[in-house]
């Protein structure tokens, strides 16, 4: 306990040189604030090493909680944390039956025998990373600044699941609309292995339609997303399938409109949703009109209103009015893009001009953008496959609006025991440090009358001291 006193008492009066030297040399607020903040974090350091021994010690002390093992010796241990670098010491302990030897504090906190890293430092390194490169993620968490690699490796041990993409818990009330809004993308980054092969991390969100906010924007009304590279998207889909199947009221429920451009993963959704109706997404249609007029406003716009009209007839005559125009093989190529596109999209757009007072438009690509693009592919970057994914699906966690770094801290401490001192030596601790103050104080007030700077001129330390004499006087 002594020691323990000691070494707080030690940061703590660290803490208070600083700022009393601040006052002398009026250093400017931000660099007493960087000492200060730079203190604080030793104080919490060394009050975490000594909550970590003390619990250390009382494994030792009780002999049921560690039956069958043996102490052997003392040993340190240094590790990274939030604050900085954390030393304590541990027991190192010999099971009578295996011969096995090991630190049981080790399970109690979390840390595997080779780890670097404290456990709420590398969620907080992992939560990071889904804003920043791996090397600034590493950079910018805590004190302690960590290469590049060590990041990637913290994400790659994650083992994901979709348990945050449930719908309404049992006995719940599910909600009843009479319409919901599936949409669907996908991103494109580059790989690291092959950059010629293009990873393609799938995007699905469902929401209930789009409100006012105020500032002539919309927002979703309780939109879910769902994400990740999935090579086989009937898993995605059977996801959002139950998450509906456990949110919504089906009885009630009367369309489902899928939206998106014409890749057949987005298609194939309308085996796994019921009562979906399948709708085009107007950024793509509009990127093939306009490609196929080849920079003819007019030709454009004709062609655009005969889709949005959904006449067929009129369609295909402007379509070949535009390959019989093309100059080029590129025009030609781009006008039987457009052609293909329309053609295999065509009930969408049929369905689209049939219930066009329910649909609300989609933003798939922006929503692409938002998760997925500003952080795998806005800025040159390479991806393998299972960083790709695992990102993709921390981006998704972020935008329902669930915290990264806790989940990776359930994952991580889902094993550990809830640890907490026993009342009698927390009492003793509180009991001891209150004597210590107590004697400190008597000590200190006895000697600030003989300090020779409170019987010379006045100066910030001066002032300072005499304050904090006439304090401890009162």
């Amino acid at each position: 306990m002594d020691k323990f006193i000691r070494r707080m008492c030690h940061a703590f009066l660290h803490t208070v040189g600083d700022i009393m030297t601040g006052l002398c040399e009026r250093i400017s607020c931000p660099e007493a604030e960087a000492k200060i903040q730079a203190r604080c974090d030793e104080l919490a350091l060394v009050l975490y090493s000594m909550f970590i021994e003390e619990l250390d010690r009382q494994l030792r002390e009780d002999r049921e909680a560690r039956e069958g093992w043996t102490v052997v010796r003392d040993d340190g241990r240094t590790a990274s944390s939030l604050m900085g670098e954390l030393e304590y010491s541990r027991t190192y302990y010999r099971n009578e039956e295996t011969g096995k030897h090991r630190h049981l504090l080790d399970d109690v906190i979390g840390m595997t025998p080779h780890a670097r890293l404290t456990p709420a430092f590398r969620a907080k390194l992992v939560e990071n990373s889904c804003e920043a490169a791996y090397g600034k993620a590493g950079e910018r968490t805590g004190r302690c600044e960590v290469a590049g690699q060590t990041v990637m490796n913290s994400l790659r041990k994650l083992r994901l699941c979709q348990t945050w993409n449930n719908g309404a818990s049992p006995g719940e009330k599910k909600r009843r609309v009479r319409a919901l809004y599936v949409e669907a993308d996908e991103d494109h980054i580059s790989g690291n292995r092959n950059r010629k092969k293009r990873i393609e991390p799938k995007l699905v969100y469902v929401h209930e339609g789009r409100k006012e906010t105020g500032s002539g924007r919309g927002a979703l009304i309780n939109a879910k997303y769902f994400g990740g590279v999935y090579n086989d998207p009937d898993e995605l889909w059977w996801e959002v399938h139950r998450y509906i199947e456990q949110t919504y009221d089906t009885s009630v429920l009367e369309a489902v409109f899928i939206t998106g451009d014409g890749a057949s993963w987005i298609t194939l959704g309308m085996e796994f949703v019921d009562k979906g109706v399948r709708l085009p997404d107007l950024f793509h249609l509009r990127k093939y009109i306009v490609a196929a007029s080849h920079g003819d406003k007019a030709l454009a716009s004709k062609l655009w209103k005969a889709v949005d009209a959904a006449d067929r007839a009129k369609t295909d005559a402007l379509i070949d009015q535009a390959a019989s125009t093309a100059a080029t093989n590129g025009q030609s190529k781009s006008v039987e893009r457009c052609r293909a596109y329309l053609s295999n999209m065509w009930g969408a757009i049929e369905n689209r001009q049939r219930r066009l007072q329910e649909t609300v438009g989609c933003s798939a690509e922006g929503h692409v953008s938002h998760v997925y693009a500003e952080r795998m592919s806005s800025r040159p970057a390479s991806w393998s496959e299972t960083g790709a994914d695992i990102m993709a699906r921390l981006r998704v966690m972020m935008a329902n609006g669930e915290s990264v770094s806790g989940y990776v801290l359930t994952q991580l401490a889902r094993s550990l025991p809830a640890v907490r001192l026993d009342r009698k030596r927390a009492q003793e601790l509180r009991s001891g440090m209150r004597a210590k103050v107590i004697a400190a104080e008597g000590c200190l007030r006895e000697q600030l009358g003989n300090v020779p700077v409170l019987r010379g001129k006045t100066s910030f330390a001066a002032l300072a001291l005499r304050g904090l004499r006439d304090c401890m006087a009162i």
